[in-house]
């Protein structure tokens, strides 16, 4: 819906800000854990690129792309916070999910 409605342009930019600003953190986690897991380097080497890569994406996206979209509209650049923020809940809500279906699965005798 976000990507199609152009009324909703500034939201889908925040929410994209979001996804590249977090991913790197998540990336770190995951590397994190397939360190721990021992897995091999070609299993783990994307995070451990993407860690690097989308930390720029992130950066040019805030500059670039978020604070001049919130300079060009500044009436409505909660619309871009709105966005941010829905994108975070969303990943919130999957991150709990997954773990709920971890501590499930383990829990099985």
């Amino acid at each position: 819906m976000l990507t199609e409605c152009k009324r909703h342009f500034l939201r889908y930019n925040g929410g994209l800000a979001y996804f590249e600003v977090a991913g790197p953190a998540a990336y770190r986690n995951y590397l994190a854990a397939a360190e721990r897991l021992n897995l091999s380097k070609t299993a783990s080497g994307y995070w451990d690129l993407h860690i690097r890569e989308d930390e720029r994406h992130g950066q040019w996206m805030m500059d670039d792309v978020t604070l001049p979209l919130v300079d060009r509209y500044p009436q409505d650049a909660w619309e871009i916070v709105l966005g941010y923020d829905q994108e975070k809940q969303l990943g919130d809500r999957a991150s709990a999910a997954v773990v709920r279906s971890i501590r499930a699965a383990t829990s099985v005798k």
